[in-house]
């Protein structure tokens, strides 16, 4: 009987057994193991160490959030509890505080208007910042950089105390432009901020305008896509819609939290009148807190608002969790297009024309400021006005503002505590972001871990200022440099965008290693490197966000000499108020040089680095 068996012809690689025996069916073994091509051995990075690692760096920021925003939570929940008077020893009183909170007629005004301002907000970042950034992405290079820079001169412009102390000279019914307006055609100019039905329309609209301001600016930054210049590769409109999903309904959710916080244009503008017709919850909450000294009162309101912002905080996480979004790199700025090259400039055009109607009274509120400075106060009343005075009579004006303000003292008080506060926070945040969106302890579901801190990603100070006041008179900060340095350990929004960028870093890295790499070399210059400048311009925005900080010196500091140079313009307005022109001199002086710094570093990072960062994955994955 035959039995011979025909044997297989079989690739010449050999496994591991077969190379120690150096057998096979009696077959003299190969000296050593010959690969097809594309199967040369791939490194792989350590499993185990990558989520040691990972969750190692995730620890101090844990710890942080903990420290900065669950036990103040906490803290705020059981001072609601209480009579707290802020002064003496608290009493409990169980949920009365709440039970008054819902039964008072000012907090359901305060409520009304608050929901009024979150329409107005809500409605002007929904979609033309969003479709006016989507149409610029459609042109060459230098032109989408040429109308990015355009359109981030808002952006530059947006500070926030600056802006709204002249926007109450711009409404006086005496000095201001539209007294000037009205002068012209003969006719007394009404004092809109004084009209409890005109006021709220009045305050809506300016905030609109700075809104979009803001909105436009950042949309240009955030919304590139990472489109395949490929024809053959052109994503779905799904995929398309899906990435952009996230990060619309996000800036959103953004503008809907930021609503809930809104203090400054009630606080700067209306004070909250007429006849209470401007209160906002914010605003409510602080008066009842460190005008009334109502500290159990007013946590109960800062409960509610701690509710109301988890909610689209945790909805933020889970979007960006489910959707998969993450910041790529984009070789040379290049990438296809998603509309036919008419409808972007079409779009651009009509949106750039809407953009202007929104922007412009940025602008012009500057203006005003600025020729305003240059005139005596007697000019100043004239009518018709008098014309503009020369850059000499702007500086001469000038120099008085900076004798009022303290200028150097008070511009150390103002930049001092924000860059301690950016080095503290980027400490904390930094690490957290690489080893969640860079390590992945967690693998595809690493951005879940998000949701541990997701409930504050939209907290602000004013949700635990009387926590943190008492905290401060414990530490005896108060009137101090320590006492204007962020408590907030870890700055929740700077963790989410960069754990995105470190996302769309970890494939790079992985592909680097599994070409024989060392996996911390390819680390470092895979990931971390490519990192600095995207989070140098976050830390910049933040700084510039840190230094229009006004709440939290208000409640800590009340001695001019520590005062930041936010809180010493209001704290000198009255001395001042008889020389209108030197107070508008000193506010467009200073809101100038902060806007020409802004706008310099917008157009340094516009030109040399955003072009190469999108939101994808559009590609193949």
């Amino acid at each position: 009987m035959d039995t011979t068996i025909e044997k297989k012809s079989e690739p010449e690689f050999h496994d591991e057994n077969e190379q120690q025996t150096g057998q096979r069916d009696n077959a003299p073994a190969s000296p050593l193991p010959v690969f097809p091509p594309d199967s040369t051995p791939k490194r792989k990075i350590n499993r185990v160490a990558r989520i040691l690692i990972g969750v190692a760096l995730l620890l101090p920021a844990a710890a942080g959030c903990l420290v900065s925003y669950l036990i103040p939570s906490i803290q705020t929940f059981s001072l609601s509890l209480t009579n707290s008077n802020l002064i003496s020893p608290p009493a409990w009183v169980g949920f009365a505080n709440y039970t008054r909170m819902f039964s008072d007629a000012l907090f359901g005004s305060s409520l009304r208007f608050t929901g009024m301002l979150l329409f107005e907000r809500v409605l002007v970042v929904a979609v033309v910042p969003v479709l006016m950034a989507l149409a610029v992405n459609e042109f060459r290079r230098w032109i989408r950089v040429a109308l990015r820079i355009i359109f981030s001169i808002p952006l530059a412009l947006h500070a926030p105390v600056w802006a709204l102390l002249v926007w109450v000279w711009v409404f006086n019914p005496i000095y201001g432009s539209f007294a000037a307006q009205a002068a012209r055609l003969g006719v007394r100019s009404p004092n809109l901020l004084a009209d409890p039905a005109q006021a709220p329309l009045v305050l809506l609209v300016i905030d609109a305008c700075m809104t979009a301001a803001m909105a436009t600016g950042l949309s240009l930054l955030i919304f590139r896509l990472a489109v395949p210049d490929s024809a053959t590769s052109k994503p779905s409109f799904g995929k398309v819609a899906r990435v952009l999903a996230a990060p619309w309904l996000v800036m959103i959710l953004a503008a809907a939290a930021s609503s809930i916080q809104a203090f400054l244009p009630s606080y700067l503008i209306t004070n909250g009148g007429p006849a209470s017709s401007t209160v906002t919850l914010a605003f409510y909450q602080y008066t009842q807190s460190f005008l009334y000294m109502k500290g159990g009162y007013s946590a109960a309101v800062a409960v509610l608002g701690l509710i109301l912002l988890a909610l689209p905080g945790v909805l933020a996480a889970a979007l960006l969790a489910v959707t998969g979004v993450r910041f790529e790199s984009v070789a040379s700025g290049k990438t296809g297009r998603l509309m036919p090259a008419w409808l972007g400039i079409v779009l651009v055009v009509l949106l750039g024309l809407l953009s202007l109607i929104l922007l412009l009274p940025n602008w012009n509120t500057l203006s005003f400021a600025l020729t305003s400075g240059t005139k005596t106060s007697a000019q100043m009343m004239q009518v018709p006005p008098a014309p503009a005075g020369t850059l000499s009579d702007l500086m001469a004006n000038f120099q008085k503002f900076s004798q009022s303000a303290r200028l150097p003292t008070s511009l150390v008080n103002m930049l001092l505590p924000a860059l301690f506060s950016l080095l503290i926070q980027f400490g904390f945040t930094y690490p957290a972001a690489l080893g969640l969106g860079g390590l992945r302890p967690l693998g595809k579901h690493s951005e879940w871990l998000l949701l541990l801190f997701a409930p504050w990603l939209f907290t602000g100070y004013l949700s635990f200022a009387t926590v943190f006041l008492q905290s401060a008179r414990n530490l005896s900060l108060i009137n101090s440099l320590g006492a204007m340095v962020t408590p907030f350990w870890v700055n929740i929004p700077l963790l989410f965008a960069l754990a995105l960028f470190f996302k769309g870093r970890a494939p790079v890295w992985e592909r680097a290693v599994s070409e024989g790499s060392g996996a911390a070399r390819a680390f470092f210059v895979k990931m971390v490197l490519p990192s600095l400048p995207f989070a140098a311009l976050l830390g910049l925005f933040q700084f510039f966000t840190s230094i229009q900080e006004l709440l939290q010196p208000l409640v800590v500091v009340n001695k001019l000499d520590m005062m930041p140079l936010q809180q010493v313009v209001l704290a000198v307005r009255n001395v001042l108020m008889q020389t209108p022109t030197v107070w508008l001199a000193g506010l467009g002086m200073v809101w100038l040089v902060q806007a020409a710094i802004g706008l310099l570093a917008i157009i340094l990072f516009q030109v040399f680095y955003v072009d190469r960062v999108a939101l994808g994955p559009l590609g193949e994955e």
